[in-house]
């Protein structure tokens, strides 16, 4: 991830305060009732 710019935030980014990400994760579990699923997909391409 660090190779291709992953770790990097984007110009004008700004992270979330503790209180603003305590409520989302508060809206959440009440929504989703606490589940959150990640699909994380990895590949590779490769010129022959």
């Amino acid at each position: 991830m660090k190779a291709v710019g992953g770790l990097t935030p984007r110009e004008g980014y700004a992270p979330l305060s503790a209180g603003a990400l305590r409520r989302v994760i508060r809206v959440t579990n009440e929504r989703f009732g606490g589940r959150v699923t990640w699909h994380i997909v990895f590949g590779r391409l490769e010129r022959t």
